[in-house]
């Protein structure tokens, strides 16, 4: 029957599991199917080599998710931004982006919006040490979980630009941290 030529098939028509347009897993109803870990250490070396799932995350800390406008919800990284991550952040070993993602998420230093104009969706979170990390979560009051869509480490420099960034589109990089609260009063703010 050549009345379904030129029409693919949608995950919706069938009663099995498959992919969204990006690779994503997901269930008969065209539902995001996430696969929860209680921490980040449960993260597989597969996960980040040769991901096949999307993972849900343990949910954030009250001031991080008040912070970024989380209202609870729980992060989550899609198969595709693990392939995504993989091939742009070569340099980063699965251990890496464990310790990047625990760092970031459960301890972060300082937030911002540093694409408010291009991605107003888009926060970033970063920790401060000797080897600077971030992540970016896209906090989107339409969609059910914090969506990640990159991690990596920063060096000195590229915190500045995206520092620079952030006031040049109307944003600001803050600080998160209460043992760093005079960062906020350097910018006229309130630590709160």
């Amino acid at each position: 029957d050549n009345s379904l030529s030129g029409r693919s098939l949608s995950v919706k028509d069938s009663n099995t599991k498959g992919q969204d347009n990006q690779g994503n897993p997901i269930d008969h109803t065209g539902k995001l199917i996430v696969e929860d870990v209680k921490s980040i250490d449960e993260i597989t070396d597969d996960d980040f080599n040769n991901p096949t799932r999307t993972i849900g995350l343990p949910t954030l800390p009250g001031k991080v998710s008040d912070a970024i406008g989380g209202e609870g919800r729980k992060p989550i990284v899609k198969r595709n931004i693990l392939n995504k991550n993989k091939n742009s952040h070569k340099d980063l070993t699965p251990a890496d982006s464990r310790k990047i993602l625990n760092e970031v998420l459960y301890n972060p230093d300082l937030y911002g919006q540093n694409q408010k104009a291009q991605r107003p969706y888009n926060w970033i979170l970063v920790h401060l040490a000797d080897k600077n990390s971030s992540v970016i979560l896209e906090v989107n009051p339409t969609k059910e979980h914090l969506e990640i869509v990159n991690w990596h480490y920063l060096n000195g420099r590229q915190l500045e630009q995206k520092k620079r960034q952030a006031e040049r589109e109307g944003g600001r990089i803050l600080t998160l941290s209460d043992n760093n609260a005079a960062g906020d009063a350097s910018q006229g703010l309130s630590s709160d």
